[in-house]
């Protein structure tokens, strides 16, 4: 093969890889209302981002197209020369060759819509430009099947070869200048705000920690961090399972308003994440997270430079992989997010760790190879306090192996010289139910102890080391954080900013909502002035809600016997006294202010939720179900 034929397949690569780089980040963009939000810098990185992986797409295509040449030229020498220099031995074979790939393609995009459009959530727009794509298709194939070979070959000559190596070098030279300005961008722009680190511990119960009060001493590098910090005595969750509640944080809207609503939910786009807004301010961006279901797959990567996902994984590999960044980026601002996930069912330690809690011979069970619901079962069939209080014992272990790995971090940051820079927040974003309403596991109530969570903020120059008594929600920490980095945000979201009632010692004036379907029917609950309501609606969307276990799903997951409870959370923090049919006049104020909870998202169309099937092996993965 000639070397001109060589750089002729490399120009089409490059001219083809701008070209697709340029329409993706158009597209991206676009989606991410970027430019209307005034995410300057962000569009700007986001373009250059696409242009790199479009050309760097077209340049693996020339090498592979190459690569076949050469293999083919040793068993079909010459057949493939007309990809580099548009003519074959018979110009008359030509046309027809061409016809037939333009009719295969006509046929592989018809196939394309229409799968996608029946197994994926896809909007009307999608489906529209398919159709339209589609007849333009035919037109064109109606119109070159008339067309002489003479007239093509004159076509084809004005993207000669000087024509495309000069376009080629352009785009390079186009892509360089961009790079360039992104290199200068981020070394010139040097963000005058402290770090943000969150660090979330997946279903860590507030009253399992020595902090909030908790017996056992499963926390002693916790609770040292927490006398250095502002402590959210009440802190609620908006919602008792993962996918929810982490996107409420990101975003600091309700899980309706942000779309993340339901296992095969995916983050919108349209919602501008806390990362976002902190990379458009030239933040370096890192998050390491354990989880199935915060991943890229469900859009919770948006704004991250990085975003390393090895699921299931100890805080050991965890914690290492996030303080070999630190010690690269310690130098740079930067907003990172750690999500941890041992203390998650089954609640896993190293085979080699000495176990606190956890009794040899205590219990026959094996968590390892059991799922959650598997001790659901177990539960209504009658399951012994040892075997309860051994999984108690193995889910302390579990908190006191994170309790670890989270002082590592934070010893880390110290000797960084970083940690006084670094608004460093520790939360959780559900708890996990251990039968004090009778069952177990969580995402199936909307009690406290599913929705009470640790919530610990550590910024001495501004947050006074001391506990903060009244009532608050992990949607407030988005404007929260804002406020403490000085960063400004103006677009509308439904958190609030949680430092004047904190500086000054008040307790926050609002109506806290929360909400989840998971497991079961459908719960929504209210807190006003130390009162919770909560409604069962029993209201379930097939597909979607978890009825597709089959008939075990109402033994799993049986609805509860009543529509509303009303509690005294000031009194009765543990939710064990139903109080709707005694306080008749708080109940129907409670009950007036759920119906106003706007839920306009809720009841999106079944035909546009994706197939829980498809996605199921994540929940499998979790130990939900086998």
């Amino acid at each position: 093969m000639r070397l001109k034929a060589v750089f002729n397949v490399i120009y089409l690569g490059v001219i083809a890889g701008f070209i697709y780089g340029v329409i993706a980040s158009i597209i991206h963009i676009h989606s991410h209302l970027y430019l209307s939000q005034k995410m300057y810098r962000l569009t700007f990185y986001s373009f250059v981002s696409h242009l790199n992986k479009g050309v760097l797409y077209g340049l693996l295509l020339s090498a592979v197209l190459l690569i076949l040449s050469i293999m083919g030229s040793f068993f079909f020498k010459g057949i493939l020369i007309f990809l580099f220099e548009f003519k074959i031995s018979k110009k008359k074979m030509l046309m027809p060759l061409f016809r037939k790939f333009l009719f295969i393609l006509i046929i592989a995009w018809a196939l394309y819509v229409f799968l996608r459009s029946i197994l994926t959530s896809v909007e009307f727009s999608f489906i529209l430009k398919g159709f339209l794509a589609e007849i333009g298709g035919i037109l064109l194939y109606l119109f070159v099947s008339k067309i002489k070979f003479a007239q093509v070959k004159s076509v084809l000559a004005v993207f000669s070869e000087g024509f495309r190596r000069k376009i080629a070098i352009a785009f390079i030279a186009f892509a360089a200048v961009c790079n360039i300005l992104s290199l200068g961008q981020n070394l010139v722009v040097v963000p005058d705000h402290p770090n943000v680190l969150l660090i979330l511990a997946d279903t860590l119960r507030a009253d399992h920690l020595g902090c909030y009060g908790y017996h056992r001493q499963t926390s002693p590098n916790i609770d040292k961090f927490a006398d250095e910090c502002l402590l959210f005595e009440k802190a609620f969750s908006p919602s008792p399972w993962t996918k929810t509640t982490v996107g409420s944080i990101l975003t600091s809207l309700y899980p309706h308003e942000h779309s993340a609503f339901r296992w095969a939910d995916e983050l919108s786009n349209v919602n501008l994440t806390l990362t976002e807004i902190f990379r458009n301010k030239n933040f370096k961006t890192f998050s390491i997270q354990a989880s199935h279901i915060v991943t890229s797959r469900y859009g919770f990567h948006q704004g991250f430079q990085v975003y390393k996902e090895m699921m299931n994984d100890l805080a050991e590999n965890l914690t290492e992989e996030f303080l070999t960044w630190l010690n690269r980026n310690k130098k740079k601002s930067f907003f990172a997010y750690l999500h941890f996930m041992d203390t998650h069912y089954p609640f896993r330690v190293p085979e080699d760790y000495t176990r606190a809690f956890a009794r040899e011979g205590q219990s026959q069970l094996n968590l390892y190879e059991m799922v959650s619901q598997d001790i659901r079962l177990l539960t209504e069939m009658g399951m012994p306090q040892s075997d309860k209080d051994h999984i108690v014992n193995l889910y302390d272990d579990s908190i006191l192996y994170f309790d670890i790995h989270f002082g590592r971090i934070i010893d880390a940051l110290r000797a960084s010289q970083v940690l006084d820079k670094t608004v460093v927040i520790l939360l959780s974003d559900h708890g996990e139910e251990f039968w004090r309403h009778g069952s177990f596991g969580h995402g199936h109530t909307l009690y406290n102890e599913l929705l009470h969570v640790p919530l610990l903020i550590r910024y001495p120059s501004i947050l006074p080391a001391k506990k903060f008594p009244y009532p608050v929600q992990l949607i407030d920490l988005y404007p929260t954080i804002l406020s403490l980095t000085r960063v400004e945000s103006d677009h509308e979201i439904s958190g609030k900013d949680l430092l004047p009632a904190i500086l000054n010692n008040r307790e926050p004036k609002r109506v806290i909502y929360f909400e989840g379907l998971l497991h079961g029917g459908e719960k929504r609950g209210v807190y006003k002035d130390g009162w919770k309501l909560i409604q069962n609606t029993a209201e379930r969307y097939n597909r979607i809600s978890f009825d597709s276990l089959g008939e075990l799903t109402q033994f799993k997951y049986p609805e509860l016997e009543k529509e509303y409870e009303l509690y005294d959370i000031r009194k009765d923090f543990n939710e064990a006294y139903d109080l709707s049919n005694r306080r008749t006049d708080i109940f129907t104020e409670t009950k007036r202010l759920l119906q106003v909870f706007k839920r306009d998202n809720l009841l999106l169309q079944e035909e546009k939720q994706r197939q829980l099937s498809e996605k199921l092996k994540d929940f499998k993965s979790l130990g939900y179900i086998k």
